[in-house]
């Protein structure tokens, strides 16, 4: 025999319709792509003791390899999703957990021809646990949440009832039986049965569910009669499948009375899109049990689309991974690099390569920094979802300055435009963006492919995702913005393609984003943004922005890396942060409260994770170096002159600029 006959096997819990694979480093464990993996054959189940639960399943192959060979290798659940007949598809493996210890299983195999590994738990190895929920490759996913509280039985005496939802998904395509609807005859309609039951059931399509508000932070298969839906709840039903542009839900009611089982009283459908938007809200009737409205419920559908192509891999993830210091220490994050600029006289200004610099230069492990889209979909760094155009007046000489957003300006217009701070229409000083710089590192909007491809690739990016969202006084941040997969799509391109080996971290106050980020890729981490109890900011309206329990909640049931609170009200309760460590979950901390040395070192005695301040001191140049020698000399340069005009400002008008609507305008939250 050329090779080793190298025998797998591995035991645990697995839902009907699940299978184990084996995915490896060489070409007979498909080089760590998942359509190539092996599966593994479900063994006879033993005689269980009496604590092992009843699913609990081993599985075990056998796989010829090299012999005298070091062997990377992980399993993963998954399964195979094969196509209706007459479909001109390949079946595809959907992964729905894998093994993501940061790293893999590792054998070196023997001289002999036969060779069996230990049974394994799946998961744990080398001390450690650590799983990830699968990404989208080829798949949709499809969210249905109901929440603020969205029945309305037209009855009084119905409204004081509690609720279960089931949400069964329906296949909508077109002809998905067979048969062409006008061969079977004009009256088919009326003559055959079958042709009134209406679109079948996507029995290949698993329903997982959850309630934040419940404590329920690990999805879970629906019940039979449903989910039962009180006051104040968010639920979440989540399907996965390839064929979401036709997919619709079944919502059937079940009301739960003092004595008996819960009793069907009336349904609705959520029909399929005719538009591919990521996210709609629509308000859809309650039919009762004779055929007629009895009340109606709000429905909000999240769908999210898999990148368009992409030749994903599963030898690393970060996804769940947080060790970049071997000391366990809490790790500095410069804020939009050496910090906040408009607000203040700074030696660089925020949100340039140059600041970037900077911070690496001052010691920085992580610089935070803004990412949004321009007009051709460029993504580029900058704060605010607007800026400020100088324009001609008809008569005279004089200029005014119109406010316009960022998405409506091309690459071109933002780098070679006279622009303004958005704050300077608030009546106070001007305070310009784009200032006569020459130096390409000094100027405002670098493109993100040129931040990853320019600064260090020791330096960890925070990169922060802006969308807009609704504040909870009825304002919105930006209207018309683009679809949100198109932006996430435009953003995670640039970043698989150009980040190299460097460290990143995504994070975003808007909670959709955090979802589709961590399910559109499998290395990445994603922290959820949240402000909390504040007075500093407006707040936002999404449930899940309201308190830092509900970004909590949300974070841990959604699988991200963890929470980014601001210190504001962080500080007002402590006791967050074991909490936050016994979930598991990463915590990093933002604010100005972080700018005063006190609150840094606090927070460091708790044991967080990362802390996102200004001013970064304490120089390190050997911790992150420039691109070369020559690029550090000039970066000492560009802070010398900076410094320069720095002084300058400050002797001729006596103050700092400040901009005073900084704090409470609608574009105004953010890290």
């Amino acid at each position: 025999m050329a090779g080793v006959r190298v025998q797998f096997s591995v035991r645990e819990e697995m839902e009907y319709g699940e299978s184990m694979y084996v995915v490896g480093d060489c070409p007979a464990l498909g080089q760590w792509k998942a359509q190539k993996a092996v599966l593994l054959k479900e063994q006879t189940k033993q005689e269980s003791a009496e604590d092992e639960p009843s699913n609990m399943v081993t599985w075990e192959g056998a796989v010829v390899l090299p012999k005298n060979t070091n062997v990377a290798f992980r399993f993963f659940i998954g399964k195979m999703i094969r196509p209706r007949p007459g479909k001109l598809m390949e079946p595809v493996i959907e992964v729905i957990l894998w093994e993501t210890n940061i790293q893999p299983r590792q054998i070196l195999t023997p001289d002999f021809d036969d060779y069996e590994l230990p049974l394994a738990t799946f998961g744990s190895y080398d001390g450690s646990t650590t799983m990830s929920q699968g990404w989208l490759e080829n798949q949709m996913c499809v969210q249905v949440r109901f929440h603020n509280n969205p029945i309305f039985m037209w009855k009084s005496k119905h409204r004081s009832q509690l609720y279960s939802i089931k949400c069964s998904p329906l296949d909508y395509e077109l002809g998905v039986d067979g048969e062409d609807s006008q061969s079977s005859g004009q009256n088919s309609f009326f003559l055959e049965d079958s042709s009134l039951e209406g679109p079948p059931p996507c029995d290949r399509t698993a329903m997982m569910y959850y309630n934040l508000n419940q404590g329920e932070l690990k999805p879970a298969r629906q019940p039979p009669q449903g989910c039962l839906y009180k006051k104040d709840d968010y639920l979440v039903f989540t399907s996965r499948g390839f064929n979401q542009m036709h997919l619709g839900f079944q919502l059937d009611f079940f009301v739960h009375e003092k004595t008996g089982d819960p009793r069907f009283v009336g349904s609705a459908h959520l029909l399929p899109p005719k538009v591919e938007r990521s996210l709609f809200s629509k308000r859809v009737p309650i039919i009762g049990l004779n055929h007629r409205p009895i009340g109606e419920i709000q429905v909000e559908t999240l769908r999210i689309t898999p990148l368009p192509i992409y030749d994903w891999k599963m030898d690393v993830s970060y996804q769940n991974h947080w060790k970049w210091r071997k000391d366990g220490a809490t790790l500095n994050v410069g804020h939009r690099g050496m910090g906040s600029s408009y607000k203040r006289v700074a030696n660089v200004k925020e949100n340039t390569i140059c600041s970037l610099f900077s911070a690496a230069q001052h010691g920085a492990d992580f610089v935070e920094f803004d990412v949004l889209l321009t007009k051709d979909r460029v993504p580029v760094i900058y704060h605010d979802f607007s800026i400020c155009l100088s324009t001609a007046k008809k008569a005279g000489n004089d200029k005014e300055l119109l406010e316009v957003a960022v998405k409506d300006l091309c690459l071109s217009n933002l780098q070679h435009l006279k622009l303004f701070h958005r704050s300077s229409t608030s009546g106070g000083s001007s305070v310009e963006v784009s200032e006569d710089i020459t130096e390409e590192d000094q100027l405002p909007f670098p493109t993100l492919q040129r931040c990853l491809q320019r600064v260090d690739q020791h330096l960890g990016f925070n990169i922060e995702i802006k969308y807009p969202q609704n504040l909870e006084n009825g304002e919105c941040e930006m209207e018309n913005y683009f679809d949100l997969n198109v932006c996430i799509d435009r953003i995670l391109d640039v970043i698989l393609k150009h980040a190299g080996e460097r460290k990143i971290v995504f994070s975003t106050f808007h909670a959709d984003t955090c979802i589709m980020v961590n399910l559109k890729q499998n290395k990445y981490p994603v922290l959820f943004l949240t402000n909390g109890p504040t007075q500093r900011y407006t707040p936002y309206s999404d449930w899940r922005c309201t308190t830092f329990q509900h970004g909590i909640s949300f974070a841990k049931a959604e699988g991200l890396l963890g929470v980014n609170l601001q210190a504001e009200g962080l500080l007002q309760d402590l006791s967050l942060i074991p909490h936050i460590q016994s979930l598991g979950l990463v915590l990093f901390v933002w604010g100005e409260d972080l700018n005063e040395e006190p609150v840094k070192q606090t927070l460091r005695n708790y044991g967080v994770d990362a802390i996102i301040f200004d001013r970064i001191g304490n120089p390190k140049p050997e911790n992150f170096m420039c691109e070369s020698n020559s690029s550090l000399l000039d970066l000492r340069v560009d802070l010398a002159t900076h410094k320069a005009r720095e002084d300058d400002l400050i002797s001729s008008s006596g103050t700092c600029i400040d901009n005073p609507a900084s704090s409470t305008l609608r574009h105004g939250n953010g890290v």
